[in-house]
């Protein structure tokens, strides 16, 4: 699978995409994150591919919820 990427746009290992649909899921996974030295970017299953677009984090998280499902799409 491809992505368009602007080629320039370099990878950010400092940061860790967050997503999942629970906001309490997020801030608590965005804590541990956090402790670790790390800087996190919480959002939610519909708003994630749009910040990816703009930024290549080092990780990325994804809570897929009780059925697996909520991050699909991504």
């Amino acid at each position: 699978m491809s992505r368009n990427v602007d080629p320039e746009m370099l990878t950010d290992f400092t940061r860790v995409l967050v997503v999942g649909k629970s906001p309490v899921n997020r801030v608590v996974v965005s804590k541990i994150v956090e402790r670790s030295g790390l800087k996190p970017i919480s959002e939610s299953p519909e708003t994630a591919a749009t910040t990816l677009r703009s930024l290549i984090p080092g990780a990325v998280v994804l809570d897929g919820g009780a059925d697996n499902k909520d991050c699909d799409a991504l």
